[in-house]
């Protein structure tokens, strides 16, 4: 059994991601996981294992991105329905770089840009005991 060596967060944040390395342009995709160490990344678009890749969580509300820099060290595929349509959705699992680990200011700020977070327990908890409040960006 697989033991965690840090907190997960359950997180939702639309995210647009490229090659680190090299310019293909932006893809979109979801952050849906978080801890200090890194997150899960899922896109339409299959990225390579040990692939180091940027990471731009969007904020609509706040007009802030805050970038993230690691590399794919898990990668799992699944056919999902969306809108009736049928689509393959790859789910990466990111460990970071750049940072290597969240500071906790960090992980705060990332944690409150996200509306959905505040219906989920686990970030809910956080952001109590976070520096900002939940909303303060909105």
């Amino acid at each position: 059994m697989e033991t965690r060596r840090d907190e997960r967060f359950a997180f939702f944040s639309r995210a647009s991601w490229d090659f680190y390395t090299y310019g293909t342009g932006k893809k979109s995709g979801f952050v849906t996981d978080l801890s200090a160490s890194g997150c899960l990344l899922q896109s339409t678009d299959a990225i390579e294992n040990r692939r180091w890749i940027r990471i731009l969580l969007v904020d609509e509300f706040s007009n802030l991105s805050p970038a993230l820099i690691g590399r794919v060290v898990r990668k799992e595929h699944a056919l999902e329905v969306v809108n009736g349509e049928e689509l393959t959705l790859f789910r990466h699992g990111i460990q970071f770089t750049h940072p290597s680990r969240l500071s906790q200011d960090q992980a705060d700020l990332i944690l409150a840009l996200s509306k959905r977070n505040l219906s989920t327990l686990s970030c809910l908890k956080r952001n109590r005991k976070s520096s900002f409040l939940p909303g303060f960006l909105a």
